[in-house]
């Protein structure tokens, strides 16, 4: 099979109003599944946790975890590392409730030859998922589609600028570096489907891609950042030294991120049985929260289904029920959604979706319950905050 980049289909003729419009949906839609992705995956995803073992450093194909097979690289492996924002998540002092922007970022390798591809999603400095995939490859064609954001960079604008292709639309300064601001083209004319059209910086020395900026018009008539990416290109490893685990049945394909099945079983416990589930000491609100009487108690484990039928990386979890809001927990073993959890001390905020915090060498994480009728909970900073504050040791 031949590999090429994600827009590999030839651009549309200018004369061809829907095929112009489908390029331009196609476009966006592949800047929100890279983006959205990853952001939503951040604390709760559906997506296999792998590792990728470099052997460089003495490491062995025994790293690999039970369920798992060893896949070696057979060619140069891409390694590349984005940055995204604005994203949705904070990074909150537990102590002073002060809150801030969480640094998103994705260091991804590649490897052309077996089509395999690694993602390791970092917030707030600490990894989160760590993610091995298969790239799409098209049925019955002789071609595979590189994996974001490889394919997003190998599409940026290059200098000089094909006038069909690109137009330079000014210069600035991007952190600290001097950049030409380019909008790309689809046969010289302006992309359909938005007032405020995407653009790229390139470095104005090199004209290297730097950054990906996708703006919007908002109602007061400001344009503000919708979606920024930051490319730091990482050159390539030789294909002796890395390897993949891959589950066994094969890697997932098609999707982006890879999005095996969940595989999720629980039961009914008693806060007995609770209490070191995980291995520690658990942690709850009390009989009652906020006048919300403990509903109920569950213990399982939360972890991947392979192809085969086989569940992969089961973590052991507890979960309490208020009905406003629900608290599941981990032990040693986290989830494959959240490695590393958040740093001692803080809180990682998901915009009303999820929190989560690290304490007593558990993973606590929050999420709105389900109190019934007609009553809507969101998890807000506010509340977030009361229920860190409130965890206690189940006595």
């Amino acid at each position: 099979m031949t590999d090429v980049m994600a827009p590999a289909p030839p651009r549309p003729p200018q004369d061809d109003p829907e095929a112009l419009i489908e390029e331009a949906r196609r476009r966006a839609r592949r800047r929100r599944l890279a983006y959205g992705a990853a952001v939503a995956l951040a604390l709760g995803g559906v997506a296999v946790a792998l590792v990728v073992v470099l052997r460089g450093n003495g490491s062995s194909a025994t790293s690999v975890p039970p369920g798992f097979q060893w896949v070696k690289a057979k060619g140069r492996v891409a390694h590349l590392r984005v940055e995204l924002s604005p994203t949705k998540i904070s990074s909150i002092d537990l102590a002073t409730g002060a809150a801030q922007p969480a640094v998103t970022t994705i260091e991804g390798w590649y490897d052309p030859k077996t089509y395999l591809f690694r993602d390791v999603l970092r917030i707030d400095g600490r990894v989160q998922i760590d993610l091995v995939g298969h790239a799409q490859c098209v049925v019955g064609k002789p071609f595979c589609i590189k994996p974001p954001y490889f394919s997003t960079l190998q599409g940026a604008p290059r200098w000089p600028l094909d006038p069909k292709l690109g137009r330079e639309v000014g210069t600035g300064v991007f952190r600290g570096k001097r950049v030409v601001w380019v909008e790309p083209l689809l046969s010289g004319h302006r992309i359909p489907g938005g007032a405020v059209p995407e653009r790229w910086g390139l470095d104005a020395r090199t004209h290297r891609p730097i950054v990906s900026q996708d703006r919007a018009l908002w109602p007061d008539g400001h344009i503000r950042l919708s979606v920024q990416t930051v490319f730091t290109p990482l050159g390539s490893l030789p294909a002796r030294t890395v390897g993949f685990a891959v589950p066994e049945g094969g890697a997932p394909r098609g999707s982006v991120p890879p999005e095996p099945e969940e595989a999720v079983n629980s039961r009914a416990a008693s806060l007995d049985a609770a209490r070191t589930a995980v291995g520690r000491t658990a942690l709850w609100l009390g009989p009652t929260f906020r006048g919300h009487r403990l509903r109920g108690i569950r213990i399982g484990t939360d972890g991947i289904r392979a192809k085969t039928g086989r569940t992969l990386l089961p973590a052991r979890f507890v979960s309490f029920d208020y009905g406003v809001v629900e608290l599941k927990e981990f032990g040693a073993a986290r989830p494959f959604w959240a490695l590393h959890g958040p740093a001692a001390g803080r809180l990682l905020f998901d915009n009303n979706a999820r929190a989560s915090l690290a304490r007593g060498g558990l993973l606590a994480v929050m999420t709105p319950g389900t109190p019934g009728g007609s009553e809507s909970i969101s998890l807000d900073r506010t509340l977030a905050l009361a229920v860190a504050r409130a965890l206690r040791p189940v006595s």
